[in-house]
């Protein structure tokens, strides 16, 4: 496996890179240990504006709780911090930060301080790195894809990064390939690219749906233990409207869709634009929550599942989040066996989560549950740089 080359096909680089300089709250094993390295950090870069840390996950925590805007207002009553979830779809900000926070962004609870869903997916579109410190992160992130073995990523980036991304290149410093991807409601009007030889855009990403971890993924045959149900963050028509401005560029879509629910429509979607001629978009992200009849269909559209096997070694075991999360059917997360054995099309991707192809292959070889169980070289191969690619040039 040392000699493998590897596509990772879902990345958020840049960000992996800028959790690099920021605080990185993995390894803690408790919310108070969480807060004591955020209150050590902000000693030593008291002339930050905004304290961003990052990739809490309260599930490997001694007692699995948030943090709080009240415990944070007291330890950091004057100096803005965000602490941001590993899955990226929930933060906590304490009072300081909720105020530097501009008013028309959707999903901030100013008494709580909690940030769900577009407000923390996008913080560096309201916080903006220097286009410095967008450099400095690209490459600290490409040092841990070349210790990987990663010759190609898939980003989920924004155009001020894709044009570091493009510097890099023309001045010979990139080392990996880069297909690139903007959300939609950043995208520059007109699209006017300068793709290099390493670096492509190559089209639009889009959230249906939130994640587990956030209680936000959207459900159907499952529930939350307060009985929620998850939230769409798109309408049908919304959605085909953006597949048909992406048909007319000739750009690819790809969707995140995680619960059941979500799944349900991206296969709807998907499949009344294919009735009309489009060859583009037919990619999912994660599907993580699919039901035996939404792999048939995505199996039916020849739609390629961009999955990250890495979710299952962090969060599938006996006691893990998809149990506490989804309770006794749980084990229908990430069915990465059935959908093969079905026919299904796969490539594997880390989200970052953590960024290491190693320990997804490991986490698919060695999954808890059968239908997510498949062997060593079928992993590889999801992983592989040739197997994938073969799929993605199919978008």
């Amino acid at each position: 496996m040392k000699e493998t080359k590897f596509f990772d096909a879902h990345t958020h680089f840049v960000s992996m890179g800028l959790n690099q300089i920021r605080p990185d709250l993995s390894n803690v094993h408790s919310v108070e240990e969480a807060y004591e390295m955020v209150q050590n950090y902000i000693k030593e870069n008291r002339n930050e504006k905004i304290i961003i840390a990052v990739n809490w996950d309260e599930t490997k925590w001694k007692k699995s709780i948030y943090p709080e805007k009240e415990e944070m207002d007291k330890i950091f009553p004057s100096y803005p911090v965000i602490m941001r979830r590993i899955c990226g779809h929930i933060a906590v900000a304490n009072t300081p930060a909720l105020k530097l926070i501009p008013p028309e962004w959707k999903f901030v609870d100013y008494e709580t301080g909690i940030l769900k869903e577009d407000v923390v997916l996008y913080l560096e579109r309201i916080f903006p790195p220097s286009p410095a410190t967008i450099e400095r992160a690209i490459l600290m992130a490409q040092e841990i894809a070349v210790k990987e073995n990663v010759v190609k990523i898939g980003d989920i980036t924004y155009t001020g990064y894709l044009g570091q991304y493009w510097k890099l290149d023309r001045e010979g410093k990139l080392k990996i390939f880069v297909d690139a991807y903007i959300p939609f409601d950043f995208l520059p009007k007109p699209l006017k690219f300068q793709d290099t030889d390493r670096v492509k855009f190559k089209g639009i990403k889009l959230f249906l749906d939130g994640s587990i971890g956030a209680r936000t993924a959207a459900l159907r045959e499952f529930h939350y233990p307060d009985g929620t149900q998850g939230i769409l963050l798109h309408s049908d028509e919304g959605l085909q409207k953006i597949i048909r401005f992406a048909e007319e560029h000739r750009i690819s879509v790809i969707m995140h869709s995680i619960g059941d629910r979500a799944i349900a429509q991206a296969l709807r979607v998907y499949k009344n634009t294919m009735q009309e001629g489009n060859p583009y978009g037919n990619r999912i992200e994660h599907f993580e929550l699919a039901t035996a009849e939404q792999i048939n269909e995505a199996v039916k559209l020849g739609i390629i599942l961009s999955m990250q096997p890495n979710f299952v070694g962090n969060w599938s075991n006996k006691g893990g989040l998809y149990e506490r999360a989804l309770g006794k059917d749980y084990a229908k997360n990430n069915r990465f066996r059935k959908i093969l054995d079905a026919g299904g099309k796969i490539v594997f991707g880390s989200d970052c989560m953590p960024f290491s192809p190693e320990y997804g292959i490991n986490s698919a070889v060695n999954a808890p549950f059968p239908e997510q169980r498949i062997t060593l070289e079928e992993a590889v191969e999801l992983y592989s740089y040739k197997e994938t690619q073969n799929h993605l040039d199919n978008l």
